[in-house]
């Protein structure tokens, strides 16, 4: 089973349960989701002569 929730950028919680046919339900599972908008970036440099980066 799959759902689509459409959310706006910032921290959510996220409450799910499962529920059978006979209407026994489990524990809520709890999740924190961040939706985060913010384009990602990226900056190269170059080692001076002679050095190197591990």
């Amino acid at each position: 089973w799959n759902v689509t929730i459409e959310l706006e950028e910032g921290n959510y919680d996220i409450f799910v349960r499962g529920v059978d046919r006979a209407g026994a339900t489990s524990e809520y599972v709890i999740r924190n989701v961040t939706i985060d908008l913010t384009e990602p970036w990226l900056i190269i440099t170059t080692p001076e002569k002679d050095l190197f980066y591990t």
